[in-house]
């Protein structure tokens, strides 16, 4: 079965995208079980939406003092 573009559909906005035959053979290449999920824009826009850059910080999992960030 020859390959070709497959079209997805993103999981934050709905919109479909090309999941590209270089995308493909990459995906393969490193052994990633599965597709991508969200388009190039959500995907982008992502980092942009944790809470990190929303201004929280993370709590030191040791101690639980929320001060502390080691």
């Amino acid at each position: 079965m020859e390959e070709g573009d497959e079209m997805l559909q993103c999981r934050d906005c709905n919109a479909e995208f090309a999941f590209t035959v270089g995308e493909q053979q990459f995906f393969k290449e490193k052994g990633f079980d599965n597709k991508p999920t969200r388009c190039g824009d959500c995907k982008v826009s992502l980092p942009l939406l944790s809470p990190l850059a929303l201004g929280a910080r993370w709590r030191c999992l040791s101690c639980r003092a929320p001060q502390c960030y080691h």
